[in-house]
């Protein structure tokens, strides 16, 4: 059976914002997603964060993540989340195993 559900994201505004928040604040791509992981580690998410997330987040070669990793990323920044990141539900479809008769 295939059900719908909603699936809470982040897009991020600017990744040139981001770029230009890490440059003022002094954070490399690697520092920033060493920082990010720390709190996110410290809210026992579950979850990391990449070097190359942040580079294509800056880029724009990925515009989503997910809502605990901007929080973590803004966390770090000492900006608040909506400064880089709105909310989106995406509509997602997944199939689920029907239940024995």
């Amino acid at each position: 059976m295939r059900t719908k559900e909603g699936r809470m994201d982040v897009h991020i505004t600017s990744g040139a914002a981001l770029g230009q928040f890490l440059k003022f604040k002094g954070y490399s791509y690697d520092s920033m997603a060493a920082a990010a992981t720390r709190e996110l580690i410290r809210k026992k998410s579950g979850r990391t964060v990449s070097k190359s997330l942040i580079s294509h987040l800056v880029k724009g070669r990925q515009k989503q993540t997910h809502e605990d990793i901007a929080e973590a990323i803004c966390k770090v920044l000492e900006v608040p989340v909506s400064a880089l990141f709105v909310p989106k539900v995406s509509i997602v479809s997944r199939d689920v195993p029907g239940r024995a008769a």
